[in-house]
């Protein structure tokens, strides 16, 4: 397990240099809360994919026949840094030519650098609902890849995500981190390729400032400072604590469907089944 302990300076109200060390270790978004959100089951060569999220409900029929590339997919919860970003946990992609291709897994408080600052549902910080939309979208992309042929997997992956932004267009902004997404699972499967968010940024024409930041310090071989984002952790757990704790141990215990902050849009449905075509999956605990 890594944990990065970053020190940000900042400045009071009086103009005096403040250093606050804050840990930075995103929590993870169990696969037992990702799969009580969907319902997916098939039928006559279909997929059929349901979220439900805050009473309200988007559907995804995709045609399949199975992959000849993906030999296996494992999810590993374990802390990992990427291009100085931190991640709960990452799945590992070996497909017929190409083994263990590292895909990180996108947790609560994880860094979204397309981030909107000052945003209330799209900033630099991902907090509780987006943290479990985003994990969802990413396992699905993921069970589709593992479905659908390799010269289909583009077209089908993007139609998927589109459709998933539909389910509540009012709270879901980061149209950009799911395209991130996208593009990693397609790097991983096609091209054997771990696809970072630092090679995302370099293909965007416009970049908010935090972005840019992080970009140059990349270039010039420097650490970023993530000053944006440890600033905005450092609000969220201190105006919010009890939804943003500084111990590790307290994230893991809290669950991300309750949350009278940001989180409320995303709801349990137990009675959801759940029945998975047989797929290279390990790891998940199903």
């Amino acid at each position: 397990m890594f944990l990065v302990v970053a020190t940000p300076v900042f400045l009071s109200q009086s103009g005096q240099k403040m250093h606050h060390t804050r840990s930075w270790t995103p929590a993870d978004v169990k696969p037992t809360d990702i799969l009580k959100a969907l319902c997916i089951t098939y039928s006559q060569n279909y997929l059929h994919i349901k979220y439900h999220e805050h009473k309200k409900e988007v559907s995804i029929s995709i045609p399949f026949s199975k992959s000849n590339t993906i030999q296996n997919i494992q999810y590993i919860q374990q802390q990992a840094t990427v291009r100085h970003l931190n991640y709960p946990g990452f799945y590992l992609i070996s497909t017929n030519t190409t083994e263990n291709v590292k895909v990180p897994k996108i947790g609560r408080e994880s860094y979204d650098l397309m981030g909107t600052t000052g945003s209330p549902h799209a900033g630099e910080l991902i907090g509780f609902g987006c943290s479990v939309f985003h994990s969802t979208l990413q396992f699905v992309q993921l069970m589709i890849a593992c479905l659908v042929n390799e010269s289909r997997l583009e077209e089908t992956l993007n139609h998927a995500r589109e459709e998933f932004f539909k389910v509540d267009p009012d709270l879901h902004h980061r149209t950009h981190l799911a395209k991130f997404q996208t593009k990693q699972i397609i790097e991983a499967v096609l091209h054997g390729k771990e696809y970072t968010y630092y090679d995302y940024l370099k293909e965007q024409d416009i970049l908010e400032i935090h972005a840019q930041d992080y970009v140059k310090s990349i270039e010039n071989g420097e650490t970023p400072t993530l000053s944006f984002f440890l600033k905005r952790l450092e609000q969220l757990q201190t105006n919010y604590p009890q939804l943003y704790p500084t111990e590790q141990e307290q994230k893991e215990q809290m669950n991300p469907r309750y949350s009278f902050y940001d989180g409320s849009n995303v709801e349990i449905n137990e009675s959801y089944p759940i029945s998975i075509p047989k797929i290279p999956f390990t790891g998940m605990g199903f």
